[in-house]
């Protein structure tokens, strides 16, 4: 069967438990098995047939790229993350280049970025 790992923030759903093991066959086929036996964990992880917004699902140790239409093998292991936010605090933030932590907004940059190479030489030890 294969195995379900719970994040930390969805355990109380599952009663403490880390990891299930449940049937299924594709990620979708997981989370129906998984419903009766923890019905809260359903509403924590679907937005009604989907996956909610902002949670991955990592088959096998990979994003599954097709979500909940995602195969399962027998001995998968299959991990629900929940998205990680960061820069609380930051205003303007371009979350695409991520240039407010660096004093920019996009209407800030210079239309063309390029990367100067400077070559820097050590300098030299004084003549004795």
């Amino acid at each position: 069967m294969p195995r379900v790992f719970i994040p930390t923030a969805l355990r109380l759903a599952t009663g403490g438990k880390d990891v299930v093991e449940v049937e299924g066959h594709t990620v979708r086929a997981i989370i129906a098995s998984l419903e009766p036996i923890y019905p809260k964990l359903h509403e924590q992880l679907c937005e009604g047939d989907a996956l909610r917004t902002g949670l991955a699902v990592i088959v096998d140790g990979t994003v599954a790229p097709l979500g909940m239409l995602q195969p399962v093998q027998e001995n998968s292991e299959v991990h629900f993350l929940p998205a990680i936010g960061g820069g609380k605090g930051i205003e303007n933030a371009d979350r695409r280049t991520g240039n407010a932590a660096r004093g920019m907004t996009t209407n800030d940059r210079p239309s063309d970025q390029r990367v100067q190479i400077i070559k820097r030489t050590p300098p030299r030890s004084p003549r004795s």
